[in-house]
């Protein structure tokens, strides 16, 4: 189990709330796809759990949601604050949209891991090595494009079928109107 930050190495803390998995005071879960993360309180990143360290840790994070006397929830978001201080967390809600048009995802690239774990997966089409880190140009099986940020020393190559996977707390959603929807 970790205890820094996988983005800016500050130490994730710990809570007493979460048994299966004391890092971080705040954390956020997604129970239909078994994911955990522990949210760094320096650079509010969000650090995805090993996959042999989430699913106890998931089954008991949905618990201690449903008990928490301090929450509030929409139909796709959660947020509670445990007893300890913990908080558990989701991010965009629904209701905030104010638009029915269609919205744009916006990702910044180092908000995109490759990962082997992966919540999408594409290949590489350009690889910009520069220096501090490296930035893979990947092309998802859709069509569409984005940029994910790796270490300096990454061995990913162009053509190359990589998985990926986002933070989703700076994820931000735009309107046809330019409008921002950012995770709460």
């Amino acid at each position: 189990m970790y205890r820094t930050c996988i983005f800016c190495t500050a130490n994730l803390g710990s809570n007493d709330a979460l048994e299966a998995f004391p890092v971080s005071k705040s954390i956020a879960f997604d129970g239909w796809k078994g994911r955990l993360w522990a949210i760094c309180p320096k650079c509010a990143r969000w650090n995805l759990a090993p996959i042999e360290e989430r699913w106890e840790a998931v089954e008991a994070a949905e618990k201690l949601f449903v008990d928490a006397r301090l929450r509030v929830q929409s139909e796709n978001v959660g947020l509670a604050k445990l007893r300890d201080g913990t908080v558990l967390t989701t991010a965009i809600r629904d209701d905030d949209l104010g638009s029915a048009d269609p919205l744009t995802l916006g990702v910044r690239a180092e908000s995109v891991s490759l990962d082997g774990a992966a919540q999408a997966r594409g290949r590489t089409e350009v690889i910009e090595r520069l220096g501090d880190r490296t930035l893979a140009h990947v092309v998802l099986s859709d069509g569409s494009n984005l940029v994910a940020q790796t270490h300096r020393d990454s061995a990913v190559t162009v053509g190359e079928d990589v998985g990926l996977s986002f933070e989703i707390a700076p994820l931000q959603l735009f309107d046809g109107a330019g409008k921002a929807y950012h995770a709460r």
